[in-house]
């Protein structure tokens, strides 16, 4: 499923509230840090921030239990930290696409990867965000 583009107006209701999709609450969460740690630092400042980084990280989860197909209270892995990552060829397998159309995607900023030696390494959750888009 691939997200639609939609003009700016159609998230804003009543002048005052915005409406954030899920997918776009998992990238506020993981790449702006809206996650528990600063739901813990704010915590009982302001009640309707709390409410909302709450409600971000509630849609942000079932964003992702749906897109990547695991539950977010799964218990942990051996080494959780390998099954988040794949490379190139994985990413393009998943996308449907070449390792060089991969690679251009990174070098072009559209799809988030960390380089290590010669290869990259591209975050699950990015490679979802991405078919999403």
């Amino acid at each position: 499923m691939n997200a639609q583009w939609r003009p700016a107006e159609h998230y804003v209701h009543t002048g005052t509230v915005v409406i954030v999709p899920a997918r776009i609450a998992a990238l506020f969460t993981e790449r702006l840090g809206l996650g528990a740690k600063l739901r813990a630092s704010v915590r009982g400042q302001d009640p309707e921030l709390d409410s909302i980084l709450v409600a971000l990280g509630v849609a942000s989860a079932a964003w992702r239990s749906t897109a990547i197909g695991t539950a977010t209270t799964a218990p942990p892995e051996e080494d959780p930290q390998l099954d988040q990552w794949c490379g190139t060829a994985e990413a393009a397998e998943q996308l449907g696409k070449s390792e060089r159309g991969i690679r251009k995607m990174i070098l072009e900023k559209r799809l988030p990867a960390e380089r290590i030696g010669r290869a990259y390494r591209i975050r699950r959750t990015d490679i979802e965000h991405a078919r999403a888009a």
